[in-house]
């Protein structure tokens, strides 16, 4: 029997809640929640808030929660309903990870440019359309079987209409060409505030290393509020972009949603991870 939830003039799920950490009991902010494959999810707020409606027809799907550092939960949409009717926590255990073992071999390491180089903005430029929270967009970084230690993420910033800009940012393995697991152990973000520029992160304190190809991504993660209201036709915030032969671009709608693939000739925005190798 579906739960209560379900409003019977709709016929539509809708969950709320809120994500805490298991053991701390503290709220856990930026959370993705989303049906696993389909273009259905959300995020939760900076105090782990979160609501979805979600068709009852979808009440068999599977939905994920999942975060960076924590245990992934996996529910059907029905069960999570009937449980936030009972209980509005969501409770996320802290993932145990193990160091991972790096070979020191004493070469000299040279810097490298990975991605499409964030150049000074020229003509290029293309919308970023965050209509939804867990939006992204991510560019595949070839790194050949090399070592690679990520120094600094860049992204060309066109034109930005917002007061302050803040994505989170994900690094993925590659599984049959698509994005796969992220291997980030903790949340990684970036926030930009001015209506142009090159916005960055130091990636250094946050000791990545990777020996395989891996995809770099942009996930809008907070709504943003928008502070020049003259351009109403424009999306309010655009990247620097140019062509990227040989390149892959990746993007999806919602969280946990379906990857769509771009190749060769595409027109990309200039974001790139600065590495050593």
């Amino acid at each position: 029997m579906l739960p209560s939830l379900i409003v019977a003039q709709t016929n539509t799920i809708r969950l709320k809640g809120n994500i805490k950490d298991a053991a701390t009991h503290a709220p856990v902010p930026y959370a993705s929640i989303g049906l696993q494959g389909k273009d259905i999810g959300t995020v939760s707020n900076s105090n782990g808030a979160f609501e979805l409606s979600v068709a009852a027809t979808n009440a068999s799907d599977t939905l994920v929660v999942s975060m960076m550092g924590y245990e992934q939960q996996r529910y059907t949409l029905q069960h999570l309903a009937q449980k936030l009717e009972a209980d509005p926590t969501v409770l996320l255990e802290p993932a145990q990870h193990l160091l991972q073992e790096v070979k020191v071999t004493g070469q000299k390491l040279e810097t490298n440019s990975l991605g499409n180089k964030a150049t000074p903005s020229g003509v290029g430029m293309t919308p970023f359309k965050f209509s939804n929270l867990g939006n992204e967009i991510g560019l595949l970084c070839k790194v050949k079987g090399k070592i690679t230690y990520l120094e600094a993420f860049n992204i060309d910033i066109f034109l930005n209409d917002y007061d302050t800009l803040f994505f989170r940012m994900n690094i993925y393995t590659l599984e049959n060409g698509l994005p796969k697991e992220n291997i980030l152990h903790e949340p990684v973000y970036l926030q930009f505030t001015g209506s142009k520029g090159k916005a960055s992160i130091d990636l250094v304190p946050y000791d990545i290393v990777v020996d395989e190809d891996f995809v770099v991504s942009l996930e809008y993660v907070k709504k943003l509020h928008k502070t020049n209201l003259v351009r109403k036709e424009q999306s309010g915030l655009y990247f620097g972009a140019k062509k990227l032969f040989g390149g892959t671009m990746f993007t999806r709608y919602a969280s946990q949603g379906k990857w769509m693939v771009s190749n060769d000739g595409l027109f990309a925005p200039k974001m790139e991870v600065v590495v050593k190798q």
